[in-house]
């Protein structure tokens, strides 16, 4: 059994070059069946016929795959290397997984737990480690994208933003730095999204997730200050307007489809 070059990946800020291991499976399960993607399709039967109504489509489990590793000098793993690396890999949190230098995933990445470690043996010794993750949602992710601008009165973007799920609106953080006083706006024409922060001071940061609906300012009551709206992205290219004088920083992962 000799692994030359297995795939290389990180896990919570460690690499497997490490342990001088490979990464012998690709992401996705041990058979071609582990990639099916299922989703519950929510219906009710018409009263008034056989037809049946579509009321939503919802994923019932997150994204799973399995990793088995194996020592690339083709040597068996001890006891003590099995600790090690259990160490690593169990977490007991949510932590990103990048494989970096597998072509058909690259920037590709996995906000991802071990729900299980197995070690798999020949003969009598344990040659590999097989370890199965969970992600927090049934999708992978893009790469963190960040992006900086400045409006001192009107500026006008387009931001192009691919999502491998249609009908979906993905959320970003942003941070803001006032300019000056007044009001800031961010209006996504696209999607009909409009933000607005009134009353804003100078040197002001305001920082917003709104896919975690969290809101901060370095100053007060910015709740009352706020509209109560989000901001999102939609597939495609979105336009988008910003009226103020301040900075701002967009961050955000785009959605992707690799087989749940």
């Amino acid at each position: 059994m000799t692994i030359n070059k297995g795939v290389k990946f990180v896990y919570a800020n460690r690499t497997i070059d490490e342990f001088a291991m490979g990464l012998a499976s690709a992401i996705g399960s041990i058979s071609r069946s582990g990639n099916v993607e299922n989703r519950n399709i929510i219906t009710t039967q018409n009263v008034f016929s056989n037809r049946f109504n579509l009321h939503g489509i919802k994923y019932d489990k997150p994204l799973t795959f399995d990793l088995i590793l194996y020592k690339e000098d083709s040597s068996f793993i001890n006891a003590n290397e099995e600790r090690a690396l259990k160490k690593w890999l169990l977490c007991n949190r949510y932590d990103w997984l990048y494989v970096y230098d597998q072509a058909d995933l690259s920037s590709v990445y996995y906000y991802c737990i071990a729900s299980s470690a197995e070690m798999i043996d020949v003969g009598v010794y344990s040659g590999g480690l097989k370890i199965t993750f969970v992600c927090d949602a049934p999708w992978a992710y893009s790469e963190l994208i960040k992006r900086n601008y400045t409006c001192t009165s009107t500026l006008s973007l387009k931001l192009n933003t691919p999502i491998d799920f249609n009908q979906m609106i993905v959320y970003p953080s942003i941070v803001i730095t006032a300019l000056s006083n007044g009001n800031i706006t961010i209006n996504n024409n696209t999607t009909g999204d409009s933000v607005v922060f009134n009353n804003c001071t100078n040197g002001e940061v305001i920082k917003v997730d709104f896919d975690a609906d969290k809101i901060s300012s370095t100053k007060d009551n910015i709740i009352s200050r706020w509209n109560k709206k989000s901001f999102g992205f939609c597939d495609g290219l979105n336009d988008i307007t910003l009226n103020g004088n301040f900075k701002i920083t967009i961050e955000y992962r785009l959605p992707i489809r690799v087989g749940a």
